[in-house]
């Protein structure tokens, strides 16, 4: 009897280290993956520049065209050159390419896609590989290229601050203000959205409306605004377009973390 009930318990003992050295291994695993993944993106981070660098290209419009009839030898000799769009680049790496979302001062600088449905991007990475972390994905209800009144953006949230984990902070108000500018780029330009208001909720499709069928979008906006947990924002521009960027959050049960932000003609 005794040596059955040794017998259990050493049983029991073995089970419980097994247990204990799977779950080992899974954070383990789930860091590297965080840590791969993380790797990845920084190559892709570093073409966010060529965005910046079209602005200050002159459109080949505007430059001068001398005429086809003057037989002046001295007038001067023009050069076209071809200036691809960067957004090219990405398109072929993946065609659900829509654009960079880059917020200075965060670990925020991410191309973003968007497929058929808010579900695939959620653990495939931005060159469609299975990938815990996931991708920075606009919701498949958005038409993209700058022409949605609410554009809505999803990444999840690690505590490494990957991702969308860099979101937490704005709930310090002091952060937010240093940090309150947003750039969201698309093949068709570069816009920038300024955040008034954080707040968490749970997870409701309230919060993600893009018809504007049972609210008109000013009121919509103007809710957003007086339910933000950071106060004394400016009060956004109910005339422009919203960004909502959303992650999940634990302060409740299914919580989410909703970070909206008014476009601005100047950042500065």
């Amino acid at each position: 009897m005794i040596i059955t009930k040794r017998k259990h318990i050493a049983q029991v003992l073995i089970l419980l280290a097994l247990t204990q050295g799977y779950l080992g291994f899974k954070q383990w695993k789930t860091a590297q993956q965080l840590d791969e993944a993380h790797a990845v993106y920084s190559d892709l981070e570093t073409n966010l520049q060529d965005f910046h660098q079209l602005e200050d290209t002159p459109p080949m419009s505007a430059l001068p065209v001398p005429s086809p009839s003057s037989s002046d030898a001295s007038a001067p000799e023009y050069v076209f050159s071809y200036n691809p769009n960067p957004a090219s680049e990405f398109l072929q790496k993946n065609s659900d390419y829509v654009g960079h979302l880059y917020i200075p001062g965060t670990k925020i600088n991410y191309p973003m896609v968007r497929a058929q449905d808010n579900e695939y991007y959620l653990d495939h990475n931005f060159f469609r590989e299975k990938d815990a972390l996931g991708s920075i994905f606009m919701d498949y209800r958005n038409i993209g290229m700058h022409l949605d009144k609410h554009t809505i953006i999803y990444g999840h949230y690690t505590e490494r601050g990957y991702m969308f984990g860099d979101l937490d902070k704005y709930l310090d108000k002091e952060y937010l203000l240093e940090n309150q500018i947003i750039e969201f780029s698309t093949p068709q330009g570069v816009k920038f959205f300024k955040i008034f208001s954080i707040h968490i909720s749970p997870k409701i499709n309230s919060y993600l409306d893009t018809t504007f069928e049972k609210i008109s979008f000013s009121d919509f906006v103007s809710t957003l605004s007086d339910i933000s947990l950071i106060e004394g924002l400016e009060k956004p521009d109910v005339t422009k377009q919203l960004l909502t960027l959303s992650t999940c959050n634990y302060a409740i049960k299914d919580g989410r973390l909703f970070v909206h932000a008014i476009e601005i003609d100047n950042p500065n």
